[in-house]
């Protein structure tokens, strides 16, 4: 890695922090925006309902630990941004994606 690689990321994180300030994401927590992003990547395929089981597979979340990963996804699921899909036996979840800055706490 040289000074120019790491001037590039540094520009990239900015893009990045400006965009998420934007949408309202800077608001959520690291964790959370890692589940949302792993969990909009994975829709994007077409898929509406998503197994838990293949979220904490997603390279964004396979760091985070078995509690952390579903502390977080109850706390997506309070402010509404993700909603259960079927019995909650079934571990399937999906996208809302409601305004982000009227997200409950």
């Amino acid at each position: 890695m040289n000074a120019n690689d790491l001037s590039h990321i540094a520009k990239l994180r900015i893009l990045v922090n400006s965009m998420e300030k934007d949408l309202g994401l800077d608001k959520l927590s690291a964790d959370e925006r890692k589940l949302l992003y792993a969990m909009s990547a994975m829709s994007s395929g077409g898929t509406d309902e998503l197994r838990s089981d293949d979220m904490k597979r997603h390279p964004l979340c396979q760091e985070l630990s078995h509690p952390t990963f579903y502390r977080t996804l109850k706390s997506l699921l309070e402010k509404g941004i993700v909603s259960r899909s079927g019995p909650r036996k079934t571990g399937t979840y999906s996208l809302k994606i409601p305004r982000l800055d009227q997200v409950g706490p």
